[in-house]
């Protein structure tokens, strides 16, 4: 099932509930039994009683207050949500832009749980209503350079809801560029501050359209780092797409080992969101993002003066294909004091296969590889 169809789908379920809540009044649970009991108002029981026939001495004021407990539920929404498509539970939200707001809160980890990928691929085309998104995107681009100084609510709210017109087209149709705009959508709800759910059902269909798309995942981490916690990365890691995570592995790093200033996670949960995507990468046999992780893992095992945990760390990460020029100089320099002059040499030899940017790193490596080479030979 498609994350989108189960959005609709929770909400759906959610907004049904009050048409039936009036009926299980009349049959109180017995925790309600006391204190409906102890209440010495006869208000209620009238109420439960009125369709009853047998009840031939109500009070004048008893048919008075059911109108107004009874006609709530029936006035609140009549009911073409049970058998609306997407479009008609858009429809019926009442708020300035047609918005996505789910029947309950939906967190990043939420949405992840619920991603399997299992979407045909897409190869459909609208010619108007790419000619239809291209004008929005003028307007979005216009309106985003324009925020710095104050954006026009009306004009925002204007062009939120012509990409959302847009990208249902699109979807409709199987146009692969849904998914930037959905990405649209999701940055013009966060730029008029609108709720987080809506901000996440707007991811939510970007990776319904393309679940291997680089940058749908790129941009839902950007949004799930602004308030980072170790269960959601890893989470957000292990669903992606082997051939997304290059284009993660940036920020991924900067969260992990301390590079990110500007949300910052306590050094002990860093240590253990390195340590978890290295678990994740390991269990789904990606060797190319162990290589990257566990030479970082041992970097700042390291730093924490954990000498031993950075030597494993960077073992594992060399067999898995490093060539970190910084990850060979610091494990050889430890394998050289230890004699394991062999092991020494293969490091250095796989770094140099990308040789170091920087001079004085590649002297000393070369320097120690020679070191190695005259013992082995000896």
């Amino acid at each position: 099932m498609g994350l989108w169809a189960w959005l609709t789908g929770k909400r759906r379920s959610k907004e049904t509930a009050p048409e039936e809540a009036p009926a299980p009044a009349a049959d109180a649970s017995p925790a309600e039994e006391p204190v409906r009991a102890a209440t010495p108002a006869p208000a209620v029981d009238p109420v439960v009683d009125e369709e009853s026939p047998a009840k031939p001495d109500a009070h004048t004021l008893v048919p008075e207050e059911p109108p107004a407990v009874r006609d709530e539920p029936v006035a609140a929404e009549p009911g073409p949500v049970t058998d609306g498509e997407p479009s008609d539970v858009i429809d019926e939200i009442d708020a300035p832009v047609p918005a996505m707001t789910l029947a309950t809160p939906l967190t990043v980890i939420d949405l992840l749980d619920r991603i399997d990928g299992s979407r045909p691929e897409r190869t459909g085309s609208d010619a108007a209503a790419r000619e239809a998104f291209a004008a929005a995107e003028v307007a979005w681009a216009e309106l985003r350079a324009a925020h710095e100084s104050e954006a026009d609510a009306d004009a925002l709210s204007r062009v939120e809801g012509e990409l959302r017109a847009v990208a249902d087209r699109l979807d409709e149709v199987g146009d692969p560029l849904a998914v930037k705009a959905w990405l649209d959508v999701a940055d013009a709800v966060r730029l008029r501050g609108g709720a987080e759910e809506d901000v996440l059902a707007a991811y939510a269909r970007a990776l319904d359209a393309g679940p291997e798309d680089g940058e749908a995942w790129r941009r839902l981490l950007e949004h799930a780092g602004a308030s980072p916690d170790v269960p959601t990365l890893t989470q957000l890691f292990r669903k992606s797409p082997v051939q997304a995570r290059p284009v993660l592995m940036t920020r991924l790093i900067g969260l992990a080992f301390g590079k990110d200033k500007a949300n910052p996670l306590p050094a002990g949960e860093r240590v253990a969101l390195g340590e978890a995507l290295v678990t994740a990468a390991d269990a789904q046999g990606d060797e190319s993002s162990v290589a990257v992780l566990a030479g970082h893992v041992g970097l700042q095992a390291e730093k924490d003066g954990d000498l031993a945990a950075a030597v494993a760390s960077w073992r594992r990460a060399v067999a898995a294909g490093n060539t970190n020029a910084t990850v060979a100089d610091r494990l050889t320099v430890w394998l050289v004091k230890q004699s394991e002059f062999e092991e020494a040499a293969q490091v250095i030899r796989q770094a140099m296969k990308e040789p170091p940017s920087a001079a004085s790193v590649r002297d000393r490596l070369e320097k120690r590889l020679a070191r190695c080479e005259k013992s082995l030979s000896a």
